[in-house]
């Protein structure tokens, strides 16, 4: 904890016995005053800067946090003011990083996950509550006030009438991807999973081009959970990939629910179009009859999901590709008893069945076009013509004729 500004230094609710005891180093046998958790709630240590043009700054001390000053001294800007005890540092080649990206990958909360501000605003602190701190962030109106509660065993990264952006740490720890998902959205996300996981990489030297992780990124993202399923056949709380909710709402847009028929013959529930609405009022107010009374089509509502790799794996659309990969038995009989059909659309299923992979030349607007050189393409082109001709000439010809076969498309190779 570094002090910002040049003063001098005075101890709140550093009391000797309650909220701090001196322990001595085992290996160099120096003594250390350490900050204790106390069971006075109303007691919250802390470290004051005077400075001479008479205000302060006020720094929280969590608990085992280690003095380096005393009450009195003078300090300038940026000494140390007390020292955070880190856990002993773990194996810092890539296999102590593979955990870190497991866990991004898997989309798991940290086990030390760092507190996050909800909202923009001021920080101020309250009291003590349950064995935790309280910090209180208020907009700049004052309507919003969002109250967090930071463990005292964790350091408090904010002081008081600091600004906060939405997203922020308020303590030390590892940011939940979930929270920056529900707070700053799906890129923000994306973003924050891509540099995490290359950071792990680059700290040995291994050099990954982001387009890979954000393929596995993008298809951790595929999934929308509903949260008003609107006029569409969805129902509410249901997840499912992002292009069937796009394809429902196109089919949606521009359109209207017929809430009272007149005396039309249409029904009340009745999804049409602004012509057939335009065209059924007309007639209606020419035969002098009561017209259609309709509203516009709501449109179905989701919020994005993250979901890990495992289960992005097996909440595929295809079964083929689910049973692949994790439990086969349950997969297949689950597909079974569903009577699902798999389109074979994307790359993994098509690998399996034996098929050409849906990409690049294995597209289907590919695959019936012929690859020929250029005398070959001249050869076709007058053996078409004169398949032309002879069609022209016997147009009159008896019907028991056999049909002229048409050639496939031809791709000109130079």
């Amino acid at each position: 904890i570094l002090s910002e500004v040049s003063g001098s230094v005075v101890f709140h609710d550093i009391i000797e016995g309650t909220t701090l005891r001196e322990e001595s180093d085992k290996l160099i046998g120096h003594k250390e005053k350490v900050v204790i958790e106390t069971r006075e709630r109303s007691l919250t240590p802390a470290i004051r800067i005077f400075m001479a043009d008479g205000g302060q700054r006020e720094y929280p001390l969590p608990v085992r946090a280690r003095l380096q000053v005393n009450e009195g001294d003078i300090v300038q800007a940026g000494q140390v003011l007390a020292k955070i005890p880190r856990q002993s540092a773990r194996t810092r080649d890539i296999t102590g990083g593979l955990p870190r990206v497991t866990e991004l990958f898997e989309a798991r909360t940290p086990t030390d996950a760092a507190i996050v501000s909800e909202i923009d605003g001021l920080v101020s602190f309250g009291g003590r509550k349950r064995g935790a701190q309280e910090v209180i962030v208020t907009s700049r109106d004052g309507i919003d006030v969002h109250t967090y509660l930071v463990s005292l065993q964790k350091h408090i990264l904010v002081h008081e009438n600091d600004f906060v952006r939405a997203g922020d740490a308020l303590s030390d720890g590892q940011i939940s991807p979930r929270d920056i998902l529900r707070i700053k959205g799906a890129r923000a996300v994306q973003e924050y999973l891509v540099n995490e996981i290359q950071e792990v990489y680059r700290l040995q030297g291994v050099a990954i081009n982001d387009k890979h992780i954000e393929v596995m990124v993008r298809q951790m993202m595929q999934k929308v959970y509903i949260t008003d399923p609107g006029d569409t056949s969805l129902l509410e709380a249901e997840a499912i990939a992002r292009f069937q909710i796009e394809e429902l709402n196109d089919a949606l847009y521009d359109k209207f629910i017929v809430t009272d028929a007149g005396d039309s013959d249409l029904r009340i529930g009745t999804l049409i179009d602004r012509r057939q609405l335009r065209e059924v009022n007309s007639e209606m107010r020419r035969r002098d009859l009561q017209s259609v009374t309709v509203r516009e089509a709501q449109l179905a509502v989701g919020e994005p999901m993250l979901l890990g790799i495992t289960r992005a794996a097996l909440a595929t659309d295809s079964f083929v590709s689910a049973a692949s990969f994790q439990d086969t038995t349950k997969v297949l009989t689950e597909a079974a008893i569903g009577a699902k059909v798999d389109p074979l659309y994307g790359l993994k299923e098509n690998v399996i069945v034996g098929h050409l992979i849906p990409a690049g030349t294995g597209q289907p607007r590919f695959r019936d076009i012929v690859v020929g050189s250029k005398s070959e393409l001249e050869e076709l082109q007058a053996a078409i013509n004169a398949e032309l001709g002879q069609t022209i000439a016997g147009i009159g010809a008896s019907p028991s004729e056999p049909p002229i076969k048409r050639a496939k498309p031809v791709l000109e190779l130079e």
